[in-house]
């Protein structure tokens, strides 16, 4: 209870109660289930931008094809016309040079994205959070939008085994995770962490804690 009151305390110092909803970023580690925790806020009626999923739709955008197609040529094009993620992923995740010029086409367009996503929830005062589930949160400064940042934590491990069983192979964790700030960096960066090491129903009860608590300071 003492820890939940200092959290309300500190939740509402660091949220702006005049303007809501809560903008609320998430970020961690590759493989820490950001995703997961993000799912469990929508469920509870957050609003959710997803920086993955709005990657994805830019890869579609004809001036990012045009761009990307002109500096790798027509092998990352499928036969459907469509950018093909994995070849694209093998050349940025091997090159940092390669990486940073995908960066500075698609992440102007991920930025707006999610500002218009920002902008769409603060004129719906009805809601209690908008969750921007954004693996590179901190390192592209998106983190400047939101009034809080929550750390899903997770050991080395876990996060690597998660990875595995999404045929991963080691090296290209190690390869992604290198591209990112280290875990530490984020988890001193943020203002709540939530531990995912355990089962979900462990992880879905920190949440439903958060939850309540952004739901009562924001009362």
């Amino acid at each position: 209870m003492a820890q939940n009151a200092h959290l309300k305390m500190y939740l509402s110092n660091a949220i702006d109660l005049a303007e809501p909803p809560v903008i609320l970023g998430v970020t961690g580690g590759i493989g820490s289930g950001k995703s997961a925790v993000s799912d469990l806020l929508v469920q509870r009626g957050a609003a959710r931008f997803d920086a993955d999923i709005a990657g994805h739709e830019v890869l579609g955008h004809d001036e990012v094809k045009t761009a990307l197609t002109a500096r790798w040529g027509a092998a990352i094009v499928g036969d459907d016309g469509n950018l093909i993620r994995s070849i694209i992923g093998e050349i940025v995740f091997s090159d940092t040079s390669e990486l940073q010029f995908l960066e500075s086409v698609s992440h102007p367009a991920i930025k707006r994205m999610m500002l218009h996503s920002v902008s769409e929830a603060r004129s719906t005062s009805a809601l209690t959070a908008l969750v921007i589930d954004a693996a590179l949160l901190l390192e592209k400064a998106w983190s400047e939008c939101c009034d809080l940042v929550v750390f899903v934590d997770c050991e080395e491990e876990i996060r690597w085994q998660r990875c595995e069983s999404r045929n991963w192979s080691r090296e290209q964790f190690l390869l992604r995770e290198s591209t990112q700030l280290p875990v530490e960096t984020k988890r001193e960066q943020s203002d709540v962490v939530i531990d995912n090491t355990g089962s979900l129903e462990e992880l879905d009860d920190q949440v439903r804690n958060l939850w309540n608590i952004l739901a009562q300071v924001h009362a």
